[in-house]
Order: C-alpha cells, then structure tokens, then sequence
C-alpha cells in the first residue's frame, strides 16, 4: 500500500513541476498535493499540541516531522510558482 501511495504522491508533484503538462492537469496535481499536506501538518499540529497523553519524545519527533513537512512543502510551493512563471513568460513571448 505504502508503494501505490508514494507512487501516486511522487507522480502528482512531478507533475506540478512538469512545464510540459497541460496547465489545468498541473493546477489540479497542484490542489491534491496541497491538500495532502495542510491534512498532514494540521494533524502533526494537532498532535504536538493536544496529545498529553502522550511522551515528550514523540510530540518532539512529531514537532520535527511537522517541521520538514512543512519546509518540504514551502519548497514545492516555491517550484511550482517557479514553474508557472517560466511557462507564462514561454507564453508572452
């Protein structure tokens, strides 16, 4: 199971990359992929915050994995926009 997904999770965001995919495949890829992430960091969040319960080693290894998630997710952001603006500049010219 865990290949099916990162075989669907690596195909999506090299799509969001991709200049040479049609625009409105690249922004759904792109709404999927953001929305795989804000569920992942929410949750990561909401673990580090409100799981008393449970040890401080695992809210600090989930307060880290919140923190490449989300640094993870700004540079993907960052090459998508990157991405966009390449294919718009291709266009106008």
């Amino acid at each position: 199971m865990d290949f099916i997904y990162e075989l669907i999770f690596l195909g999506l965001t090299d799509t969001t990359q991709n200049s040479k995919v049609p625009r409105p495949i690249r922004i759904v890829a792109a709404i999927l992929v953001s929305i795989i992430f804000i569920i992942s960091i929410i949750t990561l969040g909401i673990y580090v915050v409100v799981a008393v319960d449970q040890g401080i080693l695992k809210r600090l290894i989930s307060a880290f994995l919140l923190l490449v998630i989300a640094g993870y997710y700004i540079y993907l952001l960052k090459a998508i926009t990157k991405t966009n603006k390449k294919y718009l500049n291709k266009n106008n010219d």
